[in-house]
Order: structure tokens, then C-alpha cells, then sequence
């Protein structure tokens, strides 16, 4: 009995990975200008939020990075966050 065969996600097989490390680069050099250490992200060993937010892109469709490369596209929006960035705890 061979193994079930696993899908082909599109991290498989074109993961950018240069761009995931400049990313991560980045976000690690000038943290200390945007956010508090604690910032980073605890549930993957403390990975940079980048980091983390490229392997889960990565697992799904190319279009998904795509759109996470894209500009957002919120100037003059108005956004509610009503935990103040703090999460729930």
C-alpha cells in the first residue's frame, strides 16, 4: 500500500522566498519604530508577523499573495478596532 498522494499547493512549488526573508528583514530591523517587541507573533516561535503571513498565503492560491502585496487601498476609510490593537486578553 503506497502513501495517499498529497496535494500540490502553490508553496510547493514557488514559494518567494527572497521576498519572505527582505520582508522579515525589515519588519526585524525596524520594529523598534513601529511596534513593541511583543508585537511579534506568539504562536509561531515568535516569528516576525510577515513571516508567518507569506507560509499562510503560500498555502493557499496565488492570487492570495497577490492581493497581500497589493496596497489596501484604505485611504480615507475609517476603521473600527474596538479591542485598541490589543486583542482580547
Amino acid at each position: 500500500m503506497s502513501a495517499p498522494q498529497q496535494p500540490n499547493l502553490p508553496i510547493d512549488a514557488d514559494f518567494p522566498v527572497e521576498l519572505a526573508n527582505e520582508l522579515a528583514r525589515r519588519e526585524v530591523f525596524n520594529k523598534h519604530h513601529y511596534r513593541p517587541n511583543s508585537y511579534l507573533h506568539k504562536w509561531w516561535a515568535r516569528r516576525c508577523g510577515t513571516t508567518f503571513r507569506l507560509i499562510l498565503k503560500g498555502l493557499v492560491e496565488d492570487e492570495a499573495l497577490r492581493d497581500f502585496l497589493a496596497p489596501a487601498g484604505l485611504q480615507g476609510k475609517i476603521i473600527l478596532d474596538p479591542m485598541l490593537g490589543g486583542g482580547t486578553t
